[in-house]
């Protein structure tokens, strides 16, 4: 569930330079991308993300991809996982420039999930267009986050799609932050970050 934070505290981390990253969505992104644009504007360069997520949406973690392809390349982002890193916001770990794991942290990648909601009245020709098409529309978006992830770990598509799958199939903490190390999910495991 990733841990919580009031608006004070949320407040002060950002004033340090700290963005916390709960559930990855549209929303977030564009606080996150509107908060570093505008430190960005009073000459800061450096920001860090701490990344105590589920995950969330994996078309917005592409989006902040691409908008962070709008930023001068002098912008360093330190990513910090704590807790729990899931899916998009493993994919959204995977943007910074220096990647940390809080040593006990779990890492959850998984395959890109879709949910339906149709009319059960429709014809079933209409019914199985809509399934093939959003099972097409959720494998595109896959394909984007694994070519995203695999390119800054070091791995091929087809290596990150076989660590998905073994998220898949199992339950509980699929990575801790020595396995994130080793298949370069991370840059470092450290026993001790301080966030406030």
């Amino acid at each position: 569930m990733g841990f919580k934070l009031n608006a004070e505290q949320t407040l002060a981390l950002n004033k340090s330079g700290k963005f916390p990253i709960g559930e990855v969505s549209h929303d977030l992104v564009e606080s996150l991308f509107s908060w570093i644009v505008g430190n960005m504007s009073v000459g800061k360069k450096s920001f860090t993300l701490i990344i105590s997520s589920p995950g969330g949406a994996g078309i917005a973690a592409i989006r902040f991809a691409t908008l962070l392809r709008t930023l001068p390349e002098s912008v360093h982002l330190t990513g910090v996982a704590v807790d729990e890193c899931g899916s998009a916001a493993l994919a959204l770990l995977q943007c910074c420039h220096e990647r940390i794991g809080v040593r006990g942290t779990g890492f959850f990648p998984h395959h890109v999930q879709c949910k339906l909601n149709f009319n059960c009245q429709l014809p079933m020709t209409e019914i199985i267009e809509m399934v093939e098409r959003e099972v097409a529309t959720a494998r595109m978006y896959e394909h984007e986050l694994a070519q995203l992830q695999a390119k800054r770990m070091g791995i091929s598509v087809t290596d990150w799609m076989r660590i998905a799958e073994h998220g898949e199939r199992t339950s509980g903490a699929k990575y801790l932050t020595d396995d994130a190390l080793r298949l370069g999910m991370i840059d470092k495991v450290v026993d001790h970050y301080q966030i406030f």
